[in-house]
């Protein structure tokens, strides 16, 4: 709370929309062909997911693209690894399996929480007093 006392001026930012998220997405990370982007960016922006933008950035798109290479990385040594000139092409493309398994370790440790919703509207309302 110290921190928020030295602002001048609060914005608020919403969470993304189904929209938003899908562009957060197709920027985020290369797909397989199969994965369907605009059905994940409804499912993440349907009612009661509260994902922010952070937690679509750094907790699905990051972490998916990490499983993806873990999974091409397979059994290669870290010399083959570094053997290779360029790191494939295919290397870190999510797949639906990727999204899916990253989203189940997001849900309880991610999102905008209902005491997260009742601070915000506190705040918008003008009560200062929390």
């Amino acid at each position: 709370m110290a921190l928020l006392s030295r602002f001048d001026v609060k914005i608020h930012v919403p969470l993304p929309t189904a929209a938003g998220i899908r562009q957060m997405l197709s920027a985020g990370m290369d797909v397989d062909d199969d994965v369907d982007l605009d059905s994940w960016a409804e499912r993440l922006a349907a009612p009661g997911q509260n994902f922010s933008g952070r937690d679509i950035h750094n907790g699905l798109c990051k972490q998916a693209t990490f499983r993806a290479f873990k999974r091409w990385q397979g059994d290669r040594s870290q010399s083959e690894i570094a053997s290779e000139r360029r790191l494939s092409s295919s290397a870190t493309i999510v797949t639906n399996d990727d999204l899916t398994e990253v989203l189940k370790g997001l849900h309880g440790s991610s999102g905008v929480t209902a005491d997260d919703w009742q601070r915000y509207e506190q705040w918008a309302s003008g009560d200062t007093d929390s």
